[in-house]
């Protein structure tokens, strides 16, 4: 708990250095990232009865990669390191509903080029989201390895978005 409490702290004081404008994203503006292997764009959806982050991956491996169907962000609950907080004085982190989700067996082939997309329900996690968005930005800290079925070590990426209020308007 200290050390995500340290990761927490390090990430909101960087947030802090940059400007908030530039680091909110519209509603189905996507960001990207790009690692030696892949391609990982993040964005969200915010609908009446939840909130969805949007991902895809895109293989730029000249050969095949084959990962196991659980090991994709949107897998599994475990796969990708997502944290919520509020945009408040304190930097409240939301908590997160811990519940059993094994891993599938099934395993998805990418050839290069290929993108693979899916959504992970923000309310399924994190249960007071909905309620926190009526008054509150939050800002959003993911991390997520993709491990490919050879063992190959691939790059991880992470980073951050900002889902505005509910009926904030969003300035560029």
């Amino acid at each position: 708990m200290i050390r995500l409490n340290k990761i927490l702290l390090f990430s909101m004081i960087l947030f802090l250095c940059l400007d908030i404008d530039t680091a909110m994203a519209k509603e189905n503006e996507i960001q990207e990232y790009k690692a030696n292997d892949y391609t990982l764009s993040i964005g969200y959806e915010k609908l009446e009865n939840d909130c969805n982050l949007i991902i895809s991956i895109k293989s730029k491996l000249q050969d095949s990669l084959s990962i196991y169907q659980s090991d994709l962000p949107w897998g599994s609950r475990y796969s990708m390191i997502i944290i919520v907080a509020k945009l408040d004085a304190s930097g409240t982190v939301l908590d997160q509903s811990l519940y059993i989700d094994d891993p599938s067996p099934n395993v998805v082939t990418m050839k290069y080029g290929e993108s693979l997309t899916g959504k992970i329900s923000l309310k399924t996690r994190f249960h007071d989201i909905l309620t926190v968005l009526k008054t509150k930005q939050v800002i959003i800290f993911w991390s997520y390895q993709l491990k490919s079925l050879n063992n190959k070590s691939t790059e991880r990426l992470g980073g951050w978005l900002i889902i505005p209020k509910k009926g904030q308007n969003i300035r560029r």
